[in-house]
Parts: C-alpha cells; structure tokens; sequence
C-alpha cells in the first residue's frame, strides 16, 4: 500500500472542495476537540504567608456567600441559569460537530467516487447518521463531562475544609495532586477515545450500524490492522507537528500585533487611545475567527484524511 499516495489524494480534494473547510469550521465551533494544556494547570510554588493567606480568606469569604441563606436563593438561580446554558451550548455542539463528522465522511467517499459536490449537497448529506453519531459523540465524551461536574461539586464540598484549615501550603499541594491526577485521567481517555473514533465513525457512517456497534467494529479494525493503522498515524503526527508550527506563527504574529498596538497607547492622546482601542479589540475579534476558522481547516483535513484511510486499508482487505 502506498501509504504517502493516501494523504497527497485527500490533500489535493481538500484543497479542490474548499467548501468543506467551512464545514468543518461550523463543526468546531462549539465543540472542541483538543486536549486542555497541561500548561493551565501548573502550580504556584510560592508559599509565602501573604499568598496563602489570600487564599483562606477567599476560600472562606466564597463559602460564606454560598452558605448564606439569604444568598441561596439568587445562588440557586444564577447557577441554573449556567447549567442550562452550558447544556444547551454543548447539545448544539455536539450536533453540529456530529453533522459536520457526518457530511465530511460522505462527501469524502462521494468525491472520491468521483460525484462533484457543493456546499448545500455536502451539508445536506450531514442529516444521514446524524443522531447515530450525536449519540456516540456524548457516549463517548460522557465520562468527561461527570469528571468536570464531580470536581465543581468537590470544590464546593471543600470550602468549608479549607475556611477551617486554612488554604496552606498542604493545602495547595492536595489540589494539585488531586486535579493533576484528574487531568491525567482525561488526557488518557481522550487519547483512547480519539484512537478508536477515528476508525468508528467513518464504520458508523458508511457501514450504517449503531453508535454501540459502531466503536465496536472501529476497535476491532485497528486491531486487526494495526501496522496500517500505525504508519498512517505517524504520517498524521507529522502533519499535526507542521499544521501546529503554521499555527503557532499566525497566532504570534497577531499577538506580537495587538502587544505594539496596546504599547503604542501608553504616549498618545486620549482620542488616540480610545481609537487603537476599539481597533485593537476588533482586531482581536477577527484574529480569533481567523484562528477558528484555521482550525476548522485542519479539522475538515484530519477528518476526510481517516475516511480514505479506512476506505485505503478497506480496499486492501478486499
């Protein structure tokens, strides 16, 4: 099998359907698929008196704020306000990722076979498999979620602790044990869930099984397949390292942008100041889009890649 021919064909109906880069930029949106940066959540190794401190009295001042009654009731509210928000925005993210997943794989056995497409066809095409894929996407993401949940219960459950203790450096290093720990255990699932949706989802689509079954079938196909499967991931890392580094520049650049922008102010009018401002804000505004819809580029990519991929391994088996 020419494993290199795979990506340079998905390449060039990339390129030549530039129509499903927005497609995968609506599927991204609200639905993120990477991995939360272990950078977030590096520890503070200062221990002065001062800090820990500040620490005991916010923990103390949140958990009295929570406890008082009087506040319960407006506490009560805000919070279901934001869950209902947070639910909503992440069932119409998962719908449009998964309808997004689902035009993606068709339209890239379509092209292949040679069928022109266009934006409406390909969309259109998404609403095949769409609640068999939007039931795998929270199947499969549903662990994440009850973590995130449990350690906004285990914080509050832990205010008191540290209002009594005092939030010391003991204190710091349990936190940092414990959701370290946690994290830990995302990054590893998620690992293994991208490893076997990869295969899943474009089984669950063109096979049309269940989700179930689906990431069944996508399981048993990298192990029967693994060296295929191993040398084609490698490719991928390869193109991740190299979108990455593309990335990384444009997002510098339009830092390093805002930075002398902001700079720029501090010796200026004030009629200056709020006009750099404004145009500094929406500038970032549209670096954050630009950023976005890049992502839903390289997404669009990664997806139609692992399509031929399985329809490549497929056609070799046949």
């Amino acid at each position: 099998m020419n494993y290199f021919e795979v990506f340079t064909r998905t390449l060039k109906q990339w390129w030549n359907n530039k129509y499903l880069w927005t497609i995968g930029f609506i599927g991204i949106i609200l639905f993120s698929t990477s991995a939360p940066s272990l950078n977030s959540f590096s520890s503070n190794n200062s221990s002065s008196k001062t800090y820990t401190d500040y620490m005991s009295t916010t923990a103390k001042n949140a958990y009295n704020t929570i406890s008082d009654p009087r506040n319960f009731i407006m506490i009560a509210l805000v919070g279901m306000v934001i869950v209902l928000l947070f639910v909503g925005l992440t069932v119409l993210g998962i719908y449009l990722h998964s309808r997004s997943e689902s035009a993606l794989i068709q339209s890239t056995k379509m092209i292949g076979d040679g069928q022109k497409l266009n934006f409406g066809s390909s969309w259109k095409l998404g609403k095949k498999r769409l609640s068999t894929l939007f039931w795998q996407n929270i199947i499969m993401n549903l662990p994440v979620y009850l973590i995130f949940i449990a350690s906004a219960f285990a914080i509050i459950e832990m205010l008191p602790t540290f209002t009594t203790a005092g939030f010391s450096v003991a204190s710091q290093l349990y936190l940092a044990i414990t959701f370290g720990c946690l994290v830990c255990l995302v990054l590893i699932y998620m690992l293994i869930v991208g490893v076997v949706l990869t295969m899943g989802k474009p089984i669950t689509v063109l096979e049309d099984v269940g989700a179930i079954e689906g990431i069944k079938r996508g399981f048993h196909f990298i192990k029967n397949n693994i060296s295929d499967v191993i040398i084609f991931w490698l490719i991928s890392w390869i193109i991740s390292i190299v979108v990455g580094i593309i990335g990384f520049v444009v997002g510098a650049i339009i830092v390093v942008g805002i930075i002398a922008m902001v700079v720029s102010m501090i010796f200026s009018p004030l009629v200056i100041i709020v006009i750099v401002a404004i145009a500094a804000v929406i500038a970032l505004g549209i670096s954050c889009m630009v950023l976005a819809y890049f992502q839903g580029m390289t997404y669009s990519l990664y997806q139609m890649y692992w399509t031929n991929v399985y329809l490549a391994i497929k056609a070799k088996k046949s």
